[in-house]
């Protein structure tokens, strides 16, 4: 062990990354691709599932950030390489009211992949439709309901948050 070791931390491999962000996926969501990166100074993993694509950054003694994008939500997904700083490649993701930017030091196949499956899942997901679409005043009828029940003490808030999150399909 080396000076180095002790004063700069170790960054979290991928897997690391990953089995952090795998704690905020709902019951039966699971991880189709990921790829990690950066978003300004803070690095993460961008993840997507079935329903989302979010980055996911830890922030350490359980805490963490996100920027979640429902599959629905998403207009476009891209990348560029760029050469200005070494060879690395940007991602963009546009929404229909955000744009998140990640910069992704990983080949540019492994990028080019990874833009591929989320548009592919997009695609599914689309030719799916989705329930909260078809059954809106029954989702926000459910979800006052649990609201009621929270209010009472009955549910907690993280009970709450994680039924609401099942009901709207994130």
């Amino acid at each position: 062990m080396s000076i180095k070791d002790i004063f700069i931390p170790k960054a979290p491999t991928k897997d690391e990354r990953l089995e952090d962000a795998k704690k905020i996926l709902t019951d039966g969501e699971e991880v189709i691709d990921s790829i990690q990166g950066k978003k300004g100074l803070a690095e993460g993993i961008l993840v997507l599932t079935p329903k989302r694509v979010f980055f996911y950054i830890s922030m350490g003694k359980g805490k963490y950030a996100t920027n979640e994008y429902p599959l629905d939500k998403i207009s476009s997904i891209n990348h560029t390489l760029s050469k200005i700083i070494g060879e690395v490649a940007l991602i963009e993701i546009h929404s229909s009211d955000d744009k998140l930017q990640i910069v992704s030091k990983k080949a540019n196949a492994e990028v080019d992949t990874f833009v591929k499956s989320v548009k592919q899942q997009i695609e599914e997901y689309k030719k799916q439709g989705t329930p909260v679409q078809s059954n809106n005043l029954d989702v926000a009828d459910q979800i006052s309901k649990l609201a009621g029940l929270r209010d009472k003490g009955i549910l907690t808030d993280e009970e709450f948050t994680a039924q609401k999150r099942k009901l709207l399909g994130l």
